[in-house]
């Protein structure tokens, strides 16, 4: 016969162990606790992982966690954008999930993304707040998954941003282009949709996806990491006749790579097909010259389209117009 629990009053009486946890005689220590939940957490969550209430109340007193508004505790120095989720009772989302989760974003957002349900109030840091569901990532943070923060990404940034991070995802096999229809539904969301038909999942960097987009919605035809015989990978291979290589951040300008930069012009050269090379800053800051030279590089006139600073500053709508161009052809 199984022994019966102790009783006072009717009631279960607190084990020696819980009376214990409950004073503070055995707390676990919620820097660690707090420092592998991003920096900062909710009250209840730390009394979850063993924190007790005299153990939390000492911290703070030591200034070893801080408090912020009503039962969220934190880390000094802790991110702001977790800080602002946990406060708002929600998941970083859009471009602020994206980075969280390691994938490409054009720039730093100087808002926080934040999926919730809830209407937070006395946050200092500024917010974009997403209504609607949103399924949290497998691990630690308050982050959406990948295949919400892609879909956010797609309805609330601009184009050329929001492409950053679809790419991002889809070449590290995160989510799929069938997933993300699916998740973007039919309802008000036609120029998501179309924005996604420009996304490719073989693009190798962000500034990959910006130099694709911009080419294409100039009507050209752009192949991307196409390989050659005797020479590798390429960039990008433009109306099958003109390669282009980007340069970013992390190109080597040893003397190995130089050597090996050279051979490789010189066998495009003997296969026929012409080189031009662009730099980072040329994309970005530079993206009307750079069409400029594919285009006389082609021996072709350019399409006129508005793409001002494509970085960010072209309109979904114009994006979508331009697109027309390119999908004809496709």
């Amino acid at each position: 016969m199984a022994a019966r629990e102790p009783t006072v009053c009717g009631r279960r009486s607190a084990s020696i162990a819980e009376m214990r946890h409950r004073v503070g005689v055995f707390s676990a220590d919620p820097v660690p606790i707090l420092r592998r939940l991003g920096g900062c957490s909710r009250r209840a969550v730390l009394l979850d992982e063993g924190v007790s209430e005299r153990g939390l109340a000492r911290a703070a007193a030591a200034g070893h966690v801080r408090r912020f508004g009503r039962g969220v505790y934190a880390l000094p120095g802790a991110d702001a954008a977790i800080l602002a989720a946990v406060r708002c009772g929600g998941l970083l989302t859009c471009a602020s999930g994206a980075g969280a989760l390691g994938l490409s974003v054009l720039a730093p957002t100087r808002r926080v993304h934040i999926a919730t349900r809830n209407n937070p109030v006395g946050l200092t840091a500024p917010v974009v707040l997403h209504r609607g569901r949103s399924c949290r990532y497998d691990g630690p943070l308050p982050v959406a998954g990948t295949l919400d923060c892609a879909a956010q990404a797609l309805r609330c940034l601009p184009p050329m941003a929001a492409l950053v991070i679809v790419d991002s995802a889809l070449a590290a096999r995160r989510v799929t282009v069938a997933e993300l229809y699916a998740r973007l539904g039919t309802k008000g969301s036609a120029a998501a949709r179309i924005l996604l038909s420009l996304a490719d999942a073989s693009s190798d960097s962000p500034l990959e996806t910006i130099a694709r987009v911009l080419l294409r919605v100039h009507g050209l035809d752009v192949q991307m990491q196409v390989y050659l015989d005797g020479v590798g990978r390429v960039d990008l291979l433009v109306e099958g006749v003109l390669v282009v290589e980007l340069d970013g951040f992390e190109h080597h300008s040893d003397r190995a790579h130089y050597r090996n930069d050279r051979r490789r012009a010189n066998a495009l050269t003997c296969m026929g097909l012409r080189l031009v090379r662009f730099t980072y800053e040329d994309v970005v800051h530079r993206p009307n010259w750079v069409v400029a030279c594919v285009f006389e590089a082609l021996g072709a006139v350019p399409i006129p389209v508005a793409s001002r600073t494509l970085m960010g500053q072209m309109s979904t709508a114009e994006v979508i117009r331009s697109s027309h161009t390119y999908r004809a052809r496709a």
